[in-house]
């Protein structure tokens, strides 16, 4: 398996046949003959999603010539004026549209990330017709933007079955609400443009993109070899409710330890896709899988490490938005997804001009620990029950009767 990935770069565990990156320690799943082998490859997708919640895949049959394409895309429009990329303002309900350097800046403290989260334009959707550029400025964008997305979706439709083999579940158990044609698709695509950080690198410019969780149900991250920066935190208890994060600066954003030796490297391996486990996908599954904290980190003067510029993909995969969530054992109430992902985008609103906050996310100390794992969670709870969060993970045994249980109204 994964015979295209370098020998210098992977390990392979020959007791279960499984192929593992070196340096992150992250599984590589070849996802190549599916349907002859999707017992084997649904327990190894089960396996890094509950052990990680992130892993790389290969044999996904997406070409290289497409990601090249979608890339090049992406410097077209960052390379249009401002004046012309701010008509596509980030929408809060739905996480689509542009926000630029000064508007990240005002929220998150950061100089050093632009984003276009590109939407599928479909009639009924609210803000049809209002994200893209027009045609003319960069022909062919929006249509390629769903072309890619329906083959990216089409690789994310066989992970999700394998997780839900996995689980025990039918095999569409996780496919209900994947409609992609239809009006309320909330599927996206994000572009993310990181400048050169030479000549823009100020004091205390450690991170390209604080720590955070994805919101969605699972995304395909497509990168460019020897773009590194890319760091996760393996094991941090996932939070299943994106809405944790809305609460104030004490809340989810705190929860990444503050230990810096505890963010582990995932540079991008030729030839795969980076998959990781979001939020809703954690909610459903009562915490079972792990949508794990990651960030990007800012080059390494000191060491020599490129300063140029950095692109990304990420394949947002999220049900459609009038579809209902109810997670497998009942832990969380049911939820519109619709109602999820605008939560996360009114979370990130409430945030401009924050500085505590900034400060916080951004530091180079990291987060604290109050969350970091299920003891001082637990501990941090009972000394401040009206606490709002939710659950961290869904098993009963990590809430004894000593400590108090999360509200989930």
């Amino acid at each position: 398996m994964a015979s295209n990935i370098s020998s210098a770069v992977v390990s392979e565990h020959h007791a279960e046949g499984s192929v593992f990156d070196k340096t992150s320690g992250l599984r590589v799943i070849d996802l190549s003959n599916f349907e002859e082998r999707k017992q084997e490859i649904a327990q190894q997708l089960v396996s890094s999603a509950k052990d990680v919640g992130f892993f790389f895949i290969t044999g996904h049959g997406i070409s290289q010539s497409d990601i090249d394409k979608t890339f090049e895309y992406s410097k077209l429009f960052f390379n249009l004026p401002v004046s012309v990329k701010e008509k596509h303002p980030f929408d809060l309900d739905t996480f689509a549209g542009w926000r630029g350097l000064k508007e990240l800046s005002e929220v998150t403290g950061t100089r050093l990330w632009e984003q276009f989260v590109a939407p599928i334009d479909r009639p009924g959707n609210p803000i049809a017709g209002t994200k893209y550029p027009e045609d003319n400025l960069i022909p062919g964008f929006k249509k390629h933007v769903e072309e890619f997305q329906r083959k990216s979706q089409a690789v994310a439709g066989l992970l999700l079955r394998g997780l839900a083999i996995g689980l025990g579940q039918s095999e569409d158990f996780f496919l209900g609400g994947l409609d992609f044609d239809a009006d309320d698709v909330a599927t996206l695509l994000g572009f993310n443009y990181y400048p050169p950080t030479e000549g823009h690198w100020k004091a205390g410019d450690a991170f390209r993109l604080h720590g955070h969780a994805d919101y969605n149900l699972i995304t395909l991250l497509y990168r460019r070899e020897g773009e590194t920066g890319l760091e996760l935190l393996p094991g941090k208890d996932a939070v299943a409710d994106p809405r944790v994060k809305n609460q104030d600066i004490r809340g989810a954003w705190r929860g990444v330890p503050d230990n810096t030796a505890s963010w582990v490297p995932a540079p991008p391996l030729k030839g795969t896709i980076t998959v990781n486990i979001a939020d809703i996908l954690t909610r459903w599954t009562d915490g079972e899988l792990r949508s794990t904290y990651h960030r990007v980190r800012s080059p390494d003067q000191a060491t020599g490490e490129p300063l140029g510029e950095r692109r990304s993909l990420a394949h947002f995969v999220a049900p459609n938005r009038s579809f209902v969530v109810k997670s497998i054992k009942g832990t969380y109430p049911p939820i519109t997804a619709g109602e999820l992902i605008a939560s996360e985008g009114h979370a990130y609103g409430s945030k401009f001009n924050d500085p505590e906050w900034q400060r916080i996310a951004y530091s180079t100390e990291g987060f604290t620990a109050a969350t970091a794992t299920r003891g001082p969670a637990r501990h941090a709870l009972s000394q401040n029950p009206s606490n709002v969060f939710r659950v961290f993970v869904g098993s009963e045994d990590l809430f004894p009767e000593e400590a108090p249980r999360i509200a989930v109204a």
